[in-house]
């Protein structure tokens, strides 16, 4: 545990910035704005039950009919609560020094509080549209893993990371029916620096202190490993679900798959004004209604171009009213607003209408974990100072009243 100190918290006071101290955060996901809240997520866990199938009984022939009766085909995924914390401390000497505004710039306990509440959201704006893997990027197949520094397969995946995260490595994504574990027995590495236009990490020791850790080998943040909520990359997978797998307590590769996990479409290269019309019509082929389209920023600009400016519309999230910009692609079933969302993967969208999409919690997200204290603080035991602690247990639940689409450009 490393709590913020009268000396690591030093550029917080005047004598540093006289006037001002900018805290710059990315802005709130709009994939996790937009979906629906339940903090009434409580017992053992929940079905969420998804009709794949009508009655059977039908025909010309009554007799016939009358034989061939059967009951509606039902999937019942069974979700439990996945826990999310963010845990930070403050020396007493820290908050002492600056409680008087005449001496610092910002309460340093505010300044931390206010830095776990950040975290928590970047959390779980990354949980919206990942998997139960937890993996937060890949190494590259050319990255030198006996250096400090190696590149990520995909750099945008640099949004997952900050400077004084601690990594994990692993051989896989951690979803799988029997996840292989996180190399070295669990060890550690700190990330020292990142550049985002290089899609480099650069952690405090060669990434092969970690034993076994390879090219090509998923970074995780340290305890995420296959331990994650379960967003839409997991309840609508970029490859259809194959022969055994487990999610939510279900083989999702019997029965009806789109029904189940939602379909993939790819567009193989072209515009992609005609890829959203052609995933969307498939999905249509099906009974589906889309309204949300979730794409990353850089795609978001090449629809852009392609439609030019005056397509682009104030648009609200489902769920909280925050507003930003979206693009209006007019569909068969009506009109399907593309967002830019800068933890959708690059390359690929996801199409879904976010009236069926839960995350769900056994009380606030994020709940102060003081259970009878003040606020969101505890004294930590044996220290001067103060520990603040922050939590969620719960998990999203996509109920595919209308079928989803996985797109790749």
């Amino acid at each position: 545990m490393v709590a913020a100190s009268h000396t690591s918290q030093v550029a917080l006071f005047k004598r540093m910035y006289p006037k001002s101290v900018v805290n710059q955060m990315l802005k709130k996901s709009i994939g996790l704005s937009d979906c629906k809240k339940n903090t009434k997520f409580g017992g053992e866990g929940r079905h969420i039950n998804i009709q794949t199938s009508g009655t059977g009984g039908g025909s010309a022939d009554f007799t016939v009919a009358l034989n061939n009766q059967n009951p509606t085909t039902q999937k019942r995924f069974f979700i439990q609560h996945k826990t999310e914390y963010q845990i930070a401390s403050v020396t007493g000497q820290a908050i002492a020094q600056s409680l008087d505004d005449a001496m610092a710039v910002a309460r340093v306990l505010k300044v931390e509080m206010d830095g776990a509440l950040r975290k928590f959201h970047l959390q779980l704006s990354g949980r919206f549209f990942g998997n139960a893997g937890g993996a937060r990027g890949q190494i590259s197949a050319t990255s030198a893993v006996a250096t400090v520094t190696i590149t990520l397969a995909n750099r945008f995946d640099h949004v997952h990371f900050e400077v004084g995260d601690w990594v994990q490595t692993a051989p896989d994504n951690g979803t799988g029916v029997a996840p292989l574990g996180v190399n070295g027995g669990g060890a550690q590495l700190q990330i020292v620096s990142k550049d985002p236009i290089l899609g480099t990490l650069t952690a405090n020791a060669a990434w092969n202190t970690i034993a076994g850790t390879l090219a090509n080998h998923f970074i995780f943040r340290a305890g995420d490993y296959s331990k994650a909520m379960s967003g839409l990359a997991g309840w609508v997978p970029a490859i259809a679900p194959v022969p055994g797998e487990n999610f939510m307590g279900m083989d999702r590769s019997v029965g009806d798959v789109a029904r189940q996990a939602g379909i993939r479409y790819n567009g193989l290269g072209a515009a992609k004004e005609d890829t959203f019309l052609n995933a969307t019509a498939e999905a249509a082929a099906l009974g589906s209604s889309l309204s949300r389209g979730y794409v990353h920023p850089l795609d978001f600009n090449d629809l852009v171009k392609e439609l030019g400016s005056k397509r682009v519309v104030e648009a609200k999230s489902k769920d909280t009213g925050f507003g930003f910009k979206g693009i209006e692609v007019y569909t068969s079933t009506g009109i399907l607003e593309i967002i830019a969302d800068v933890f959708q993967p690059r390359g690929s969208a996801k199409l879904v209408e976010p009236d069926d999409i839960t995350l769900h919690t056994a009380g606030d997200c994020p709940n102060p974990l003081n259970y009878g204290g003040a606020q969101s603080t505890q004294v930590p035991l044996n220290s001067d100072g103060l520990q603040f602690r922050l939590g969620a247990y719960g998990e999203f639940g996509y109920e595919m009243n209308n079928i989803p689409v996985h797109v790749q450009f």
